[in-house]
């Protein structure tokens, strides 16, 4: 590690909690996050993210983003007060091509999705863990786009208000790999 090497701290201080309290994020919030994802830079400008959302007060339409999760996820969600999936367009519907940098785009649209979360005081967590057959069912996603991840996003909660079985990682336990482990200059046989 380079210990001498400052980043924002917004950036160092991120974590994936599973404990959200369940004060509500306004829609001027919500707007506000979707608007740092529009400001991504994507190939072509295609911006070929999308997004479905809900927030408990719309039981609805948090009810079947509820359903898309596996049952571990559900456990812990269900205290958060915001949820959405986050959706690729493979294709380009125009020219029926491929769009070969799609998951670097919504990765780009999701870094500043997070980076604005952080600066807002608000959390989020990733989760591959969910059903894209329920995904299509519950809302009838045309095939040229795939879900990709869902998000719970909001407020700390307090950890011991969890199951006993949740396990939660303190803030400060997170490992990163070093730079020696993950960069190499020139020549792959120089990565660790």
């Amino acid at each position: 590690m380079k210990e001498n090497i400052k980043i924002d701290e917004k950036i160092q201080a991120r974590y994936s909690p599973r404990a959200y309290s369940p004060k509500n994020i306004s829609k001027s919030e919500i707007d506000t996050l979707f608007e740092a994802t529009r400001w991504a830079a994507s190939s072509r400008n295609e911006q070929p993210w999308r997004f479905i959302y809900a927030t408990p007060d719309n039981a609805e339409h948090w009810d079947k983003l509820f359903d898309c999760l596996i049952d571990f996820n559900k456990e812990w969600v269900k205290t958060a007060p915001f949820l959405m999936m986050v959706l690729a367009q493979k294709t380009n519907p125009e020219k029926n091509t491929e769009r070969k940098h799609v998951a670097y785009d919504i990765g780009l649209a999701m870094g500043n999705f997070t980076y604005q979360a952080s600066a807002m005081g608000l959390y989020l967590r990733n989760m591959g863990g969910f059903s894209d057959e329920k995904a299509r069912e519950n809302f009838n996603i045309p095939e040229i786009y795939e879900p990709i991840v869902m998000v719970a996003v909001g407020y700390l909660g307090k950890e011991s208000d969890l199951e006993k079985h949740l396990t939660v990682p303190k803030a400060n336990d997170r490992d990163r790999k070093t730079h020696d482990a993950i960069i190499y200059e020139g020549n792959w046989n120089k990565l660790k």
